[in-house]
């Protein structure tokens, strides 16, 4: 499985999870409040819940295709098999589009941007084996921007969409100025990672040790200027305190665990086999 693959999956079902939970609790809500919140259709948001639920059991189960634009195409087809499932429901009740719908619509643009990005990133295509350290490295920095790309995807009503508004809006909090930093410094410490590890791995006869090193040197690199950009005082909070965004950092320390352990069950086998 490709690592655009691998996280596109993830985000995805992530996401289709959380529609799947705000439509129950906006059933509740209906069931509890329905004389001041208008009558629900239960039956409809329950058929909605059953086609999400079947989108991902698809998702889980797909296999990867042989290019990155053929798993981009596979994805999206995911998603637009469960919107029309959904049309061909609401024409039976009579029913307009509602939040889910849009939300679906949002996550076929993630799909299109995420692969953009990766595109751009060079990561594309990509299948190292997770025994390699550097799968690691580009895991972790797909994932922030898979989180980038999906943040206020989902928007279930007009108080998601105002706390977006809020929590973007750049008279109001620096995040957008500090995520926007955080994402060029990460591309081009990223592309001088990359052109190392190929420059070395031509001319070095010790390149194994030099790509454990060269991966953990890049990961104390990134986390050091996370944590730097986040306490410089022109990305503070109105209350001059740093922002509470710290996904990238927990990726990266996530990468820095996942090779370590891979380094000691290694080590592990090859002590039980004698080596």
């Amino acid at each position: 499985m490709t690592l655009f693959l691998k996280v596109a999956q993830e985000f995805l079902i992530k996401n289709i999870q959380n529609l799947i939970q705000e439509s129950k609790h906006a059933d509740q809500r209906s069931t509890t409040y329905g004389a001041l919140l208008g009558k629900r259709d239960l039956t409809l948001s329950a058929t909605k819940r059953t086609i999400l639920t079947r989108c991902i059991t698809t998702l889980q189960g797909m296999v990867t295709q042989e290019t990155d634009a053929a798993n981009q195409e596979a994805l999206v087809a995911s998603i637009t098999a469960a919107e029309t499932e959904l049309s061909e429901e609401r024409a039976k009740e009579r029913q307009a589009p509602a939040s889910t719908e849009d939300n679906l619509l949002r996550l076929k643009a993630f799909i299109r941007a995420f692969h953009t990005q990766l595109e751009k990133l060079h990561l594309l295509d990509d299948t190292y084996p997770t025994s390699d350290p550097v799968f690691y490295v580009y895991h972790a920095i797909a994932r922030y921007f898979a989180t980038r790309l999906s943040d206020g995807v989902i928007k279930t009503n007009f108080l998601s969409n105002t706390a977006q508004w809020f929590s973007d809006h750049p008279s109001i909090t620096p995040k957008r100025e500090f995520l926007m930093a955080i994402d060029d410094f990460v591309q081009k410490k990223l592309q001088h990672f990359q052109n190392n590890l190929a420059g070395q791995k031509v001319k070095a006869q010790n390149f194994e040790t030099i790509k454990y090193e060269a991966v953990e040197d890049f990961l104390e690199l990134l986390t050091l200027k996370y944590e730097t950009l986040r306490h410089d005082a022109c990305y503070l909070n109105p209350l001059g305190q740093p922002l509470s965004i710290t996904f990238l950092r927990d990726y990266l320390l996530e990468a820095e665990q996942a090779i370590k352990n891979n380094q000691y069950l290694s080590n592990t086998n090859h002590t039980a086999q004698g080596y």
